[in-house]
């Protein structure tokens, strides 16, 4: 009869192994998303505070300009300041993710024995949350300060929003990562996408007020979706009546299990003299 101490210290070892490499992946993560963060700018901070000004900046621009014009930024009954940099924050939050992952794999980085496509997706995906998580705190932040106005009348589903935000610009990211190293034309496919989003994500405006003759060239887009259910939970004057958080979900899912596939077939495939767009 076999001894049961034997498979229980056999047992322990390899939780022990999978608790100590959990640790070591954590670790090596944290570091690489601190040196990424560090190294887009000569100065750190300048450089954080640089990528978290961009969207504020660009939001503030649209607004002044619609201000001066003598219109609405939205046909939401609520401070137009904070609808705009909402729908501008969560826009670059999706958009800079899938840019950050889909250029993940750096040569230079990638000659390392322990790096791998899956941990520099981890690590872009990560460093671009921090950022842009960062910029929509501050804006929060300093509208209420500044202004005193405070939109957010359903936080829990506000956080889902711009976590399927980020989630699904990972999983574009990803699929587009495999597109620019496999095809010349995968770039221009995901320029293309950017582009398109630009128009049909609805950060210029509520879904509620979209013609139905327009509403198919923007159903299909989930960051539609988002943006809009976003804006019902940030303001207590507006519902979103024609728009699905689950459409969302389902279809972020969906993209992330085809990209994790393509995570995998990148994995097993990649080669130092096979780079992306190479």
């Amino acid at each position: 009869m076999a001894d049961s101490s034997f498979y229980d210290s056999e047992k322990d070892t390899v939780r022990q192994s999978f608790w100590v490499a959990t640790v070591a992946f954590v670790t090596l993560v944290y570091s690489l998303v601190v040196r990424d963060l560090r190294t887009e700018h000569k100065n750190a901070a300048a450089g954080i505070l640089i990528s978290i000004g961009q969207p504020l900046v660009a939001g503030i621009v649209f607004y002044a300009f619609i201000s001066l014009m003598g219109g609405s930024a939205g046909a939401v009954r609520g401070d137009n300041l904070t609808f705009v940099l909402i729908g501008f924050i969560i826009f670059f939050m999706h958009i800079r993710t899938v840019s950050a992952v889909s250029g993940s794999l750096r040569p230079d980085m990638m000659n390392h024995a322990r790096m791998t496509p899956f941990l520099m997706v981890c690590v872009k995906a990560i460093s671009s949350a921090y950022k842009n998580i960062l910029a929509l705190i501050i804006m929060l932040i300093l509208n209420y300060l500044l202004r005193d106005v405070w939109e957010m009348q359903d936080p829990l589903t506000f956080v889902i929003v711009v976590f399927f935000c980020w989630f699904s610009g990972v999983a574009m990211g990803i699929v587009f990562l495999a597109a620019i190293r496999y095809f010349t034309w995968g770039a221009l496919i995901q320029t293309t996408y950017i582009r398109i989003c630009f128009f049909t994500s609805g950060k210029f405006f509520v879904a509620n007020s979209v013609p139905s003759g327009i509403r198919p060239f923007m159903d299909w887009n989930p960051l539609f979706h988002l943006l809009d259910i976003g804006r019902d939970a940030a303001f207590l004057n507006y519902t979103a009546r024609t728009t699905d958080l689950s459409y969302a979900i389902y279809v972020s899912l969906a993209v992330f299990v085809i990209a994790m596939l393509v995570e995998a077939h990148v994995r097993r495939h990649y080669s130092a003299s096979h780079m992306p767009g190479g």
